[in-house]
């Protein structure tokens, strides 16, 4: 890794630690998808921001705040409330990325099919969420859940992440993650955000932090105020979400 990518990423670990100290609960799951809306509606129009897939996070524009939209698919809940995610997206031309499990361990990858068809052709991406490094073999394994998403969906997914499980497998998961480039390879998967020499984003607004004290998600105090704080042109921005840690209440459907 030449130097100039090593100074880049560490700015934008130092950018990522200062953010993150300021991070504060402002509510807790099941949150309103009102709120959703007005940190998507406080950007929509203002020709400011720049809306682009994980899988074009490459294509981020210098002279716009560039965001990714992801919503991670853990469960059957996830699969319940994603078409109101991507349906609102949708009619305000704002184009997420999607991540779906096909081990069939909460859901069957039959249960999204049929919003995946109805969605991947207007612009929202779907991607392959990963649990390969739970397994013995997991690039096999990896290859195997590549492989199901092309049978399930009908195309090779272009992304994939990993679905997370706390401290839970962490030596297979660093195992896995120091052989990215042989996993890309096998599977001819282009883009991930497993290790920091893959993350091109400087910042992560989320909805799933967890306070250990009261045993619950929340969202943090940045994800109310995304569209109104100072964030710089030119750097990237994710807002990850869990569509089933959401439930459609106040400004739903407007």
């Amino acid at each position: 890794m030449d130097l100039k990518k090593k100074l880049e990423l560490k700015k934008i670990y130092l950018y990522r630690r200062f953010y993150s100290f300021f991070e504060r609960p402002s509510g807790y799951e099941p949150y309103d998808f009102g709120i959703y809306e007005e940190a998507l509606s406080g950007m929509n129009g203002s020709g400011k921001y720049n809306f682009i897939g994980m899988e074009h996070v490459r294509e981020k524009r210098d002279d716009r705040i560039n965001v990714i939209l992801r919503h991670d698919i853990d469960r059957m809940e996830d699969v319940g409330m994603l078409e109101t995610f991507l349906e609102y997206e949708l009619e305000r031309r704002m184009f997420s990325s999607s991540y779906i499990r096909v081990d069939g361990e909460k859901y069957s990858p039959a249960d999204i099919l049929e919003i995946v068809r109805k969605y991947a052709g207007k612009g929202h991406e779907f991607g392959l969420h990963s649990s390969c490094y739970t397994h013995d073999d997991c690039m096999g394994r990896f290859e195997w859940e590549a492989g199901e998403f092309l049978r399930v969906f009908g195309f090779r997914p272009g992304s994939f992440t990993q679905h997370g499980m706390g401290s839970r497998f962490i030596e297979r998961r660093q195992e896995f993650n120091g052989r990215l480039d042989e996993a890309k390879k096998r599977t001819g998967i282009s883009m991930t955000d497993c290790c920091m020499s893959d993350v091109l984003y400087h910042f992560k607004v989320t909805d799933a932090n967890y306070d250990y004290k009261r045993k619950a998600r929340f969202l943090g105090s940045y994800f109310r105020s995304f569209p109104y704080v100072p964030y710089s042109r030119g750097k990237c921005y994710l807002v990850l979400t869990h569509p089933g840690y959401w439930k459609k209440q106040r400004n739903a459907g407007r």
